[in-house]
């Protein structure tokens, strides 16, 4: 090996110098990236499980062929006859058959508010509401929001608008496209009689 080689040995290699903003620029940009794509990820995971928490979107047509196929809980009638014992059992099948219809508009509604046209179904209504858990379910599987039953005075928008909305939305359904004509608006009438029927009048008419 020559002189030459061996000073070659001796020598320590350095790197060649960075300029420093270059440095902090790529520093910099690297790092952006590298947040991109955790917040990226962090995002689409947030993303995945509000839509899992979400209820599923119902179908109209299913969702009105599981009302009509639910059962309600024995408790709700039971509850009501004890708080009206004055009705009758036939009452009792006008009023189911009232609630069922309500719960179809619920379908059309998609959580909104909307005004009932009955003070008699409203009574059904507010005893199902109270089997808390079996109420929840049931919005969840067959109406797939929530739908709270809530007084006029708290609505969001004036009652005679909430009813026109609820007749409205009665077109939409399946059995208003058979012809088949509601009880849900003259239930108050058929159970109550005239008199006093008259005095709850302005709920909504008969569609």
């Amino acid at each position: 090996m020559g002189a030459a080689d061996r000073r070659g040995l001796g020598r320590r290699s350095y790197p060649s110098p960075v300029d420093p903003t270059l440095a902090f620029a790529l520093g910099a940009v690297t790092g952006a990236a590298v947040l991109a794509a955790a917040l990226s990820l962090v995002g689409r995971r947030v993303l995945r499980r509000a839509a899992r928490a979400l209820p599923p979107r119902v179908p109209p047509a299913i969702g009105e062929a599981l009302v009509w196929s639910y059962r309600f809980p024995d408790g709700v009638w039971t509850r009501v006859r004890e708080a009206h014992p004055e009705l009758r059992d036939s009452d009792l099948v006008l009023l189911e058959r009232g609630l069922r219809e309500w719960f179809t508009l619920a379908v059309h509604a998609r959580g909104r508010s909307i005004g009932m046209p009955s003070v008699t179904v409203d009574w059904a209504w507010h005893e199902f509401v109270l089997h808390g858990a079996a109420y929840r379910a049931f919005c969840d599987r067959v109406l797939g929001v929530p739908f709270d039953h809530r007084p006029a005075t708290t609505m969001d928008r004036p009652m005679a608008d909430a009813l026109e909305d609820a007749r409205s939305l009665w077109e939409r359904t399946g059995r208003a496209a058979t012809g088949q004509r509601p009880v849900l608006w003259r239930c108050d009438r058929e159970i109550l009689g005239a008199a006093a029927a008259e005095a709850v009048r302005g709920r909504g008419i008969d569609p």
